[in-house]
């Protein structure tokens, strides 16, 4: 299952560098409107939402994650699960409200959050990669967002690639804009 989210995140990093790599701070910075989102800031939250994982995933490879008191709740798991993966899907309608912990820092982001975004994906790719083999849903891993937001591992595993895609499509509507700097 993880080779399959491994090359989405491949995907989209290619298409990250091949399409946002050469633009100016101020091209990544552009933001259609004042309570939309730049390129760079989509890029942010990308990087501040796998973060809160990454360590999470380290610990599930190393076999040295304990279970929170919320995560060894049976009934949490598959409630918050599918209605994240659903939510975050590319092809979900309409607009989600970032949790507070994934906002981007800021507007006015350094031209380098190109580059921090593709090493914070080489990253997340390795420790997909060191992920065990067979049944991830016996993982839990709770949301950086809140504590009481519990995750099976298979879940996870899904939805960060497909929260990336949706992302990378927002930040792409944002380059078509007819308003956009040349």
């Amino acid at each position: 299952m993880a080779i399959r989210q491994i090359e989405i995140l491949k995907q989209v990093s290619a298409t990250v560098e091949g399409t946002f790599g050469n633009l100016s701070r101020d091209q990544l910075n552009w933001k259609p409107g004042p309570d939309r989102w730049s390129i760079a800031q989509c890029l942010d939250h990308l990087i501040r939402t796998n973060e809160g994982y990454l360590s999470q995933l380290a610990e599930i490879s190393l076999g040295i994650k304990r279970k929170s008191l919320w995560e060894r709740l049976p009934f949490l798991p598959a409630i918050f699960g599918k209605m994240l993966l659903k939510a975050s899907h590319p092809e979900a309608q309409g607009k989600m409200k970032a949790p507070k912990a994934f906002e981007p820092l800021q507007s006015n982001l350094p031209a380098e959050i190109t580059g921090h975004f593709l090493a914070h994906n080489r990253a997340l790719i390795r420790q997909y990669e060191k992920l065990p083999q067979g049944n991830l849903a016996s993982y839990r891993l709770t949301s950086p967002a809140s504590k009481v937001i519990v995750l099976r591992l298979e879940d996870v595993v899904q939805l960060l690639p497909a929260h990336e895609q949706r992302h990378l499509q927002q930040a792409l509507r944002v380059m078509q804009t007819e308003e956009f700097p040349g």
